[in-house]
């Protein structure tokens, strides 16, 4: 299964933006891809979301900076009217519950879900199903994804030792300080420097509400390298599975919708089967992005406070990174919310790979430079040999523990 011919296919159903007729067309194209080309089962799994995610994101920054104003006069009310959207903000960022998105319109996203075949299902050596996830809609752009805002977060991440809070962790803290500040009011504190330091979280919360509208309306971009490369390199992964079967896993390919929500496809498939599917039985590897770039293995992830990956597989890697020099993997603290993060929200045993140039997210995501022609073939065949080698290492350390 060549995944370039993937790419390409991905790339021309345009703009497959989450929830989208052109989302809908590429699931479909891709589900027929998977019973002609590999002869895999491929169910269609309707999930009701909200994708909205820049939209969100401006919601919560605009009650925020609401807050900020009223609680000049009214601090009670404004420290109300904080508190509602840092709790709504919190809870959204941890995956908990979803309060101020119920705010925006809801779409249909499409699961595509590949049960293990009959190769990797049968005999009862096999003690753990193993998901190969990866997403297929593709992200909004804006002034957020340039190149020197991309070049500065990537430095500021290095200086950091890959520890720079995501956006939403600023946005989160920004919202906490007028609510703070607030209930300084609140007890009697009038101070000058209160309405100074105030002023700070306020214009930061304007600046994310700026930023979050000019996302929202801005164009959908191909997605060729973010996230079609993934999703090209998933089925290439679960290929090369079905031809040489592990010993002791069941192979399951789930190319998951509204990747850009964040990661809402997969939250509702994990949600569907978090009570029947147990946590030693099953692992999860989702495959981020990798049109460019060295191979990387995520050791956290989250959206707002990042949750280690497990540490088996993370070890795992670090084993295969030291068995195979020449792919110069390196490990990456993720900031995103990708499928392996929702797993590990219930529990499962789960890592993220994928390809990065530097410690930023992938060069050209979400712009229209992210076109077929500026993947680079080499870094899904590195990947994917790093995804293949990872998979089965687990394999072997789960027949050596039995």
């Amino acid at each position: 299964m060549d995944p370039k011919a993937i790419v390409t296919g991905l790339a021309r159903v345009a703009p497959r933006g989450p929830g989208t007729d052109a989302e809908r067309r590429a699931a479909r194209w891709l589900a027929a891809v998977l019973r002609e080309d590999l002869g895999r089962e491929a169910d269609m799994e309707t999930a009701w979301v909200r994708p909205d995610h820049a939209l969100v994101a401006a919601l919560h920054a605009a009650v925020g900076v609401a807050g900020s104003v009223v609680a000049v006069s009214r601090p009670a009310v404004g420290l109300g009217v904080a508190l509602a959207a840092l709790v709504s903000w919190v809870l959204d960022g941890l995956g908990v519950a979803h309060l101020g998105r119920r705010l925006t319109p809801a779409r249909a996203t499409q699961n595509l879900v590949s049960p293990p075949t009959a190769a990797t299902r049968s005999g009862r050596e096999r003690i753990v199903r193993l998901v190969i996830e990866a997403t297929y809609d593709a992200p909004r752009g804006g002034l957020v994804r340039r190149e020197p805002v991309r070049r500065l977060v990537a430095r500021m991440r290095r200086w950091t030792g890959g520890r720079l809070p995501g956006a939403g962790t600023f946005v989160a803290l920004a919202v906490a300080a007028i609510a703070a500040l607030a209930g300084a009011r609140l007890a009697g504190v009038d101070a000058t420097w209160v309405g100074a330091v105030q002023l700070v979280p306020t214009v930061g919360l304007m600046a994310a509400l700026a930023l979050s509208i000019d996302t929202a309306l801005s164009r959908v971009a191909p997605g060729a390298g973010d996230p079609a490369s993934g999703a090209a390199v998933a089925i290439a992964l679960a290929a090369a599975l079905d031809r040489e079967p592990p010993r002791r896993l069941g192979v399951e390919l789930v190319l998951s919708g509204a990747g850009t929500g964040p990661s809402l496809g997969m939250g509702r498939f994990v949600r569907v089967r978090r009570r029947r599917w147990r946590p030693e039985a099953t692992a999860v590897v989702h495959v981020d992005a990798c049109g460019r770039g060295r191979p990387r293995w995520w050791i956290s992830d989250g959206p707002l406070i990042p949750q280690r990956l497990h540490p088996s597989l993370v070890a795992l890697a670090e084993d295969v990174a030291r068995d195979r020099p020449e792919l110069g993997a390196e490990p990456l603290r993720g900031r995103g919310a990708t499928g392996a993060w929702r797993a590990r929200r219930a529990a499962w045993p789960a890592i993220a790979v994928g390809a990065r140039e530097d410690e930023a997210w992938s060069r050209d995501s979400g712009t229209a430079l992210d076109i077929r022609e500026r993947v680079d073939p080499r870094s899904m065949r590195d990947t994917l040999a790093f995804a293949l080698a990872l998979v089965r290492a687990l394999d072997e350390s789960l027949s050596a523990r039995t």
